[in-house]
C-alpha cells in the first residue's frame, strides 16, 4: 500500500512518519493525541503518501497497546484503502455542483470560467482546459492555469497545407493534430495502457511516454508542446453527447503520478454526464442567438415574415406583414390561425396540406398561394418555410416567409393580354396579305392576256405565314 517492497524496507527507510507518510504532516498527532486518551479502537480518515510520491486515502483503525499499569506502550492499527471509494464520492458530489453550475442561467462564457476554476480545484491539477467545437476546429473555448502563450500556440488543432488550405481526409472531414485531435476524432487503441475504452488519454510521465513509444503507437505524430512546457501528467476526456465528440476536458501538472486509473474513470463518469448538461446549454445558447438574429431579421426584411407553432398559431410577424395585411396591431392577429385570418378562402384548404407536409418534413419550398388582407383584397405570394427545433428535434415553430408576387402576377396577366393581341394583329395582317397576293395573281393574268408585261412581284405564301 505504501509502495515498499518488504516491512524491513519500511522500518528502515521511514524515519519520520508525520513527514514521510501524511501529506499535511500536522494531521499526525491529533490522531495520536486523541488516540492516547481512547480505550477501544478508534478510526481516523486520512491523506497519505506512497514511495513514489504518489497520494491515496485511507481509513485508520487504531488501538492502544497499554501495560499492566496501562500505561500505552505503542499503536496498532490497521490502514484501509478507500481512495477509489472517495474518489468515485467526490466525483460525484462535484458532477452535481457541475451540473448546477452549467444549469445556473448567466453569459455561457462566465459559467464556463466558473466551471474551469471549479475542475482545477476538484481535479488538484495546476492547468484545467475545456476545448468545444467552432466550425471546423476545436479551440480552446476556456483555461485556467495554463501560459497565455501555450494557449495562443496550442488553440487550433487543425492541420494546414502549404498554401493554408485545412487538410482534410478522404470524407471531406478536416484533419485534427496532436493527442488532442486523436480524443476528438476517435483515434485511439484502448490496448495501449495510455488509452481507454472510452476513448481518453492519460499519462503520469510524459518524458517516459515519448522515449518509450513510436508516433504510431500514439496514433498521430504529435506536437509534444505539453511536455515541452514540462507537463509530465496529462489526462484528455472526451466530451460526447449520444455518438459526436463536441469538445474534451484537459487536465495537466508538471508533477509525476497525479492520476490513478480509478481517477481517470471517475473523470470520464464526470465527463460524460457534464457533457449533457454542456450540450444543452450549448444548444439554448444557440437557439438564442438564433432568435436574436432571427428578431432582427423580422424588423428589417420587406418579405412578409411570421413564426407559426405546429398548430398553425401566429406567434409573431414583422412590420411588412402587418402593413400588407392591413392590421395595424400584431395584437390583432398573434395568438390566432394563420389559415383562417392570413389566406383567401379559396386557398385554406391547400393551406391546411401545406402546414400538415411542412410538420412531416420541416420545410416548405417555393408554394404559390394567395392570401387575404383585412379589406379583402387578395395577394399572391411564393411560400418558403423552416422549422425551428429543440435539442431532442421537436420542432418548435416555424420560420415562414412570404414573397409578394402580386405585381409580377398582375404583370404576367397583362404581358399575356397583349400576346394574344399581338397574335390576334398578326393572324389579320396574314390573311390581308395573302389576299393581297391573290389580288396582284389576278392583274398580272389579266396583262398576260393582254399581252403586256407583268406589274407585281409575287411573294411566296410560305414566307408570308411564317
Amino acid at each position: 500500500m505504501l509502495g515498499y517492497d518488504k516491512p524491513e524496507t519500511v522500518l528502515e527507510k521511514i524515519t519520520n512518519i508525520a513527514k514521510q507518510i501524511y501529506v499535511r504532516s500536522d494531521d499526525r498527532q491529533p490522531i495520536v493525541d486523541k488516540q492516547l486518551q481512547q480505550s477501544g479502537i478508534t478510526q481516523h480518515y486520512n491523506h497519505y503518501r506512497r514511495a513514489d510520491g504518489s497520494e491515496f486515502f485511507a481509513n485508520l483503525y487504531l488501538k492502544t497497546i497499554r501495560d499492566k499499569a496501562g500505561q500505552p506502550l505503542y499503536l496498532e492499527g490497521i490502514v484501509e484503502d478507500i481512495t477509489e471509494r472517495k474518489l468515485q464520492e467526490d466525483a460525484h458530489e462535484a458532477t452535481a455542483r457541475f451540473i448546477t453550475l452549467v444549469n445556473t442561467p448567466s453569459d455561457l462564457r462566465k459559467c464556463m470560467s466558473d466551471l474551469t476554476s471549479s475542475l482545477q480545484l476538484w481535479s488538484g491539477c495546476e492547468a484545467v482546459g475545456i476545448r468545444l467545437r467552432a466550425g471546423d476546429d476545436y479551440p480552446y473555448y476556456e483555461t485556467r492555469g495554463f501560459p497565455p502563450e501555450f494557449v495562443d500556440e496550442e488553440n487550433s488543432l487543425c492541420a494546414y497545407d502549404p498554401d493554408g488550405k485545412i487538410l482534410r481526409d478522404g470524407l471531406g472531414n478536416p484533419f485534427y493534430e496532436c493527442m488532442c485531435g486523436n480524443i476528438l476524432s476517435g483515434r485511439f487503441d484502448s490496448s495501449k495502457p495510455f488509452f481507454t475504452a472510452s476513448g481518453s488519454f492519460w499519462s503520469n510521465n510524459t518524458t517516459a511516454l515519448l522515449a518509450s513509444t513510436t508516433d504510431a503507437d500514439r496514433q498521430t505524430r504529435t506536437r509534444n508542446r505539453c511536455n515541452g512546457e514540462g507537463y509530465e501528467s496529462v489526462a484528455l476526456i472526451p466530451l460526447r453527447y449520444g455518438d459526436q465528440v463536441f469538445g474534451l476536458l484537459q487536465f495537466n501538472d508538471h508533477r509525476t503520478g497525479r492520476f490513478t486509473s480509478g481517477l481517470i474513470t471517475n473523470f470520464e463518469r464526470m465527463a460524460d454526464n457534464l457533457a449533457i448538461a454542456l450540450s444543452r446549454r450549448r444548444a439554448e445558447e444557440a437557439l438564442r442567438e438564433s432568435e436574436e438574429r432571427l428578431r432582427e431579421f423580422f424588423e428589417h426584411e420587406t418579405s412578409y415574415c411570421y413564426r407559426i407553432s405546429p398548430d398553425g398559431i401566429i406567434l409573431d410577424l414583422n412590420p411588412s406583414a402587418m402593413l400588407a395585411l392591413g392590421y395595424p396591431s400584431k395584437d390583432d392577429l398573434v395568438g390566432k390561425s394563420i389559415i383562417t385570418t392570413v389566406y383567401a378562402p379559396a386557398s385554406q384548404d391547400r393551406a391546411r396540406q401545406l402546414l400538415l407536409r411542412w410538420k412531416e418534413t420541416g420545410k416548405l419550398s417555393d408554394e404559390e398561394i394567395t392570401i387575404i388582407t383585412k379589406t379583402g383584397e387578395e395577394r399572391t405570394v411564393i411560400l418558403n418555410v423552416s422549422a425551428v427545433r429543440n435539442i431532442e428535434g421537436r420542432i418548435l415553430y416555424s420560420v415562414s416567409i412570404q414573397t409578394d408576387i402580386n405585381e409580377r402576377k398582375m404583370a404576367e396577366v397583362v404581358l399575356r393580354a397583349k400576346m394574344e393581341e399581338l397574335q390576334r394583329f398578326q393572324r389579320l395582317t396574314v390573311d390581308r396579305e395573302l389576299n393581297m397576293i391573290d389580288l396582284k395573281k389576278e392583274v398580272n393574268m389579266l396583262l398576260n392576256q393582254a399581252g403586256k408585261e407583268e406589274k407585281y412581284t409575287i411573294i411566296d405564301e410560305k414566307k408570308v405565314k411564317e
